[in-house]
């Protein structure tokens, strides 16, 4: 008699895993009570899946055991919360529960998880401290500007541009302000500059269009470059202006393609319908470099 080979089970890990997704996946929205076990899972890949769950369906009455769940990777966290998947998730699922949580909410904008690599250390918490600073905000909490100043000075860029776009969410003169001077003091890495002069727009156009040009007018290439894309992610019409005038005089042209690009970025009909033109009827090196820029982003064939 023979015997056919017995159905591999999954590790522990990915059983308990692969429960949890699937509930989110049923027609019925889970319950507290269902998520409850996996939350209290040991494994912070498993707690991850169901915080996102609880975040997802709204379960307030979750959010005690959600804040539970946060402390408790907070120990030996490279051991149980790799990649610190467990903690960002639930200060997310926090977040959308608009729930008052600042004692995770303080805890996780400053903290930091370092992860052995095969070169230095990595520090996961990037994305953690951006979400706490956020949710602080959006809960009016007395320190959240304080917390947010210190990262934009953070170590990790990554950071520091995220929370740009956070201030730049608020939009107050506060806010503003702190995105004004990281641009002026400067940032080694150009992601950061851009998210700051985007911040800056979408805080206030009306207050910050003419810092911007004015800046941009005495920057370097990089900086003049990250404006114009700034200026066209603003999608907004009095930002047109100033990118036909650097798509007509400049010079260079990395810097006129950009331009150009940042038009196509805009998705106003203004915008498309000057570059179609220059497309048709500029000089042959322009109509090029229109055509460049609306077929980026699917515009034309």
């Amino acid at each position: 008699m023979t015997y056919a080979d017995p159905v591999p089970r999954r590790p522990p890990t990915e059983e308990r895993l692969h429960e949890v997704v699937e509930l989110g996946k049923r027609d019925v929205p889970p319950t507290a009570a269902d998520l409850r076990p996996y939350l209290a899972d040991k494994a912070g890949i498993v707690a991850a899946a169901a915080a996102k769950i609880a975040g997802d369906a709204g379960l307030r009455d979750l959010e005690r055991e959600l804040e539970t769940t946060f402390a408790r990777f907070l120990a030996d966290p490279v051991k149980t919360d790799p990649g610190c998947r467990a903690k960002l998730a639930v200060a997310e699922a926090l977040r959308k529960l608009e729930a008052h949580a600042f004692d995770v909410f303080l805890r996780g904008i400053v903290y930091r998880q370092p992860e052995p690599t095969f070169g230095p250390p990595i520090d996961v918490a990037g994305p953690l401290r951006v979400c706490c600073a956020a949710a602080l905000f959006e809960s009016r909490h007395s320190l959240a500007l304080l917390h947010a100043a210190a990262l934009l000075a953070d170590e990790e860029s990554t950071v520091r541009a995220g929370i740009a776009s956070v201030l730049g969410s608020i939009g107050d003169d506060a806010c503003e302000s702190l995105l004004r001077l990281r641009v002026l003091v400067g940032d080694p890495e150009p992601q950061v500059i851009g998210a700051c002069l985007q911040g800056l727009l979408a805080a206030s156009l009306d207050r910050e269009l003419d810092f911007v040009v004015q800046l941009m007018r005495d920057a370097d290439e990089g900086v003049v470059r990250l404006g114009l894309l700034a200026l066209g992610e603003s999608r907004d019409e009095r930002a047109l202006p100033v990118l036909r005038e650097y798509v007509q005089l400049s010079v260079d042209k990395e810097v006129r393609t950009t331009a150009m690009l940042a038009l196509a970025i805009s998705r106003l009909a203004e915008a498309r319908a000057f570059l179609e033109d220059l497309a048709a009827n500029g000089a042959p090196a322009r109509a090029a470099e229109a055509r460049a820029a609306l077929a980026s982003l699917g515009e034309r064939d």
